[in-house]
């Protein structure tokens, strides 16, 4: 099973946020909660420059939506892959490269 090593709310299923604030609909929401980082420790997130509140859009140009979340996305690609991720930064939309792992 592929491992990115990044905590996430998904955008496409939660009610109680105001997504409008975001400009956004869909994505993964890169954040903390009281248990666990945002972005773990040496993880293949980490490794690539993943950082707590950037928005994951897409996996390989494939959005994510309600069909298809992040994990989704990312059990699709082999161990060792290197993915392209469409990552909303602030203001910015970048492409930021990960290798992925196997947990």
């Amino acid at each position: 099973r592929n491992y990115l090593g990044v905590n996430y709310l998904d955008l496409n299923s939660i009610y109680l946020f105001d997504k409008r604030a975001l400009n956004l609909t869909q994505g993964a929401l890169i954040t903390k909660n009281k248990n666990k980082a945002a972005v773990s420790k040496s993880s293949p997130a980490e490794k690539a420059g993943l950082r707590e509140n950037d928005i994951i859009l897409a996996v390989e140009k494939e959005s994510l939506t309600p069909f298809y979340n992040l994990t989704e996305l990312i059990q699709q690609y082999k161990e060792g892959s290197e993915v392209t991720l469409k990552v909303k930064r602030q203001d910015k939309i970048i492409d930021i490269i990960v290798k992925l792992e196997a947990r």
